[in-house]
């Protein structure tokens, strides 16, 4: 290696670190190896840099490289550096020396062998071993293909004296037509070991702000396994990911949505679950089909705050989750709800209920961002899933159905006090002094008053800006009052006028139960009704609470509930 190069490793701190795996085997190498085949049309790589992958899936295919490393040499990676030796995976974003944009991904695992660098940079190239996350040979290449067009790996393998670095320039590789890369080799001690991979010349722009966040939060849900188990850490942009499980719900069982059922326990709502596909395992050909049908096993409950974004299954093949990532990243975008088990969006099983089910005995695709279900198999496992979830004395489907959450925490009182107030700012100040008119009229207590309770009165309060020539306040109020059957109320207390919104009332445990549900449309419409009566009333409009009064019987019958769930 030259100078430049050499010191260029050794700025970027140390160049033992990141991905595959070594046999171990020779004690001596000969360093004879002086290049790796590539065994690849050079047209593909115009195709790599256009492939619709994720950051976070691409950034996956180095870290599966570090684990499957890790995993085949686990054993004598702690003989020689301990029992609390743990694989580290760092994805560094830094700038080289020239202040170009890089990205650098280096581990501590056993690094690639001398017999596996023959392989290692051939596309589609299976590995000899595919009872790990390796299974097709285009990770590590398609992803650095679809990140740069000049990178470089540096790898000392476990057990070898030499350390080991290929160079590859995209532009350089088209212009000699040369199907082999340069190996560059210098000696180390056998002690040491790991792969790090630097990539420049950038196809894309580099992870910043909420596309960094989104990738340290789709990892974490990747890897969640191995991150719980203390046996892996990732870093990436100098954070250490973590992962933290969804707050299961405890409560008795509620057979229907008017309450729980008092006889029975409080309990945690989660239900171990096996599954077995046989029926379309038996309609596979008998050349394709692998000896047994695959089971699924794994755990689903509910969660214990109600949110659409960390509700769904997490499907996990071979302890990395391949589908239902963004569940536990706390996002809309890749999430795994059947909608025969789930519903709509809106629905309480796609706020609540979650799970992780082990998937290893299926197929994957190609970059392992998807299952390869064979004919029919899907459909298989939803329908058994669904049948699991409605069977026993306290199916989880109709607890999801019936539950009704009755927060009331400094949490649920601030989202509600924020969109009060942003409905409050909203209203026209032309339209609030339009609704005070010369000739007022007298409201009807006997409408409007509001019932004596001794029941919960949680409220939130938001006052609407009136000229001081006008006299009068304008309060808009969301309470939690179970005991009052009225969505909404209009009160006039000399000289304050009240629209009362109550949050308890059955449509609202239905269609806007909180946290997890969007309020603010609610609490403007009901605004919007107040206003309208208040207005019609000052107008001379004796009865104007007529339309408000029959909004309120609707909605405590059969508008109240939800169907088809």
């Amino acid at each position: 290696m030259s100078k430049s190069d050499n010191e260029e490793l050794d700025n970027s701190e140390n160049d033992e670190s990141l991905e595959e795996d070594s046999s171990g085997q020779n004690e001596e190498f000969d360093l004879g190896l002086h290049e790796v085949p590539i065994d690849v049309g050079l047209g593909i790589f115009d195709i790599f840099p256009r492939m619709t992958y994720k950051p976070w899936i691409a950034i996956g295919e180095y870290v599966d490289n570090s684990i499957q490393s890790f995993e085949e040499n686990k054993t004598r990676l702690r003989e020689l550096h301990g029992e609390s030796y743990k694989l580290i995976v760092e994805i560094i974003i830094d700038k080289d020396k020239d202040d170009n944009q890089i990205i650098i991904i280096q581990d501590n695992a056993a690094g690639i062998s001398r017999q596996k660098s023959l392989t290692a940079f051939r596309l589609a190239s299976k590995p000899e071993d595919l009872s790990g996350l390796s299974q097709y040979g285009i990770g590590m290449k398609s992803a650095s293909l679809w990140f740069s067009r000049n990178f470089m790996i540096i790898t000392s393998a476990l057990g070898e004296d030499e350390t080991r670095t290929v160079r590859f320039n995209k532009n350089e590789i088209v212009r000699s037509g040369k199907m082999s890369l340069n190996v560059e080799s210098e000696r180390k001690t056998k002690n040491t070991s790991g792969t790090r991979i630097i990539l420049r010349e950038l196809n894309h722009p580099i992870p910043m702000n909420a596309t960094l966040g989104k990738i340290r939060s789709y990892l974490a849900s990747m890897y969640r396994d191995y991150l719980r188990s203390g046996e892996v850490e990732i870093t990436v942009a100098n954070q250490t990911l973590e992962y933290f499980g969804p707050e299961i719900l405890e409560s008795k069982y509620w057979p229907s949505d008017k309450g729980p059922d008092e006889k029975t326990q409080k309990q945690r709502w989660t239900r171990r679950v096996t599954i077995t596909l046989n029926d379309s395992w038996a309609e596979m050909p008998e050349d394709i089909r692998p000896p047994e049908p695959p089971v699924i096993k794994g755990w689903v409950g509910i969660l214990g705050t109600g949110n659409a974004r960390l509700a769904g299954l997490a499907l996990i093949w071979k302890r990395k989750v391949v589908v239902g990532t963004g569940s536990g990243a706390d996002s809309n975008d890749d999430t795994y709800k059947p909608a025969s088990i789930f519903g709509a969006v809106n629905s309480f099983a796609s706020q609540r209920l979650s799970g992780e089910l082990d998937v290893s005995q299926l197929e994957v695709t190609g970059f392992k961002d998807s299952l390869a279900w064979s004919q029919s198999q899907e459909q298989e496992f939803i329908e058994k899933l669904k049948t699991f979830l409605s069977e026993g004395d306290q199916p989880i489907l109709r607890m999801l159905k019936n539950y009704r959450s009755t927060v009331a925490s400094k949490e649920v009182q601030n989202i509600v006090q924020i969109d009060v107030d942003a409905t409050t700012r909203a209203i026209p100040e032309d339209i609030v002094q339009g609704i005070f008119h010369p000739t007022e009229v007298k409201f009807n207590e006997k409408d409007t008053a509001e019932p004596s309770t001794e029941e919960q009165d949680k409220r939130v309060i938001g006052v609407v800006r009136l000229p001081d020539e006008i006299g009068k306040a304008l309060q808009l109020e969301v309470k939690q009052q179970p005991g009052d059957p009225e969505w909404l109320r209009v009160v006039k207390e000399e000289p304050t006028y009240r629209i009362i919104l109550n949050r308890s009332h059955p449509f609202m445990n239905s269609f806007v139960n909180l946290p997890g549900a969007d309020i603010e449309p609610i609490i403007r419409i009901a605004a919007a009704i107040g206003l309208a009566e208040i207005t019609a009333k000052n107008a001379g409009y004796e009865r104007s609470s007529f339309i408000r009064r029959k909004v309120n019987e609707l909605l405590s019958g059969e508008l109240s509930s939800r169907t088809g769930e």
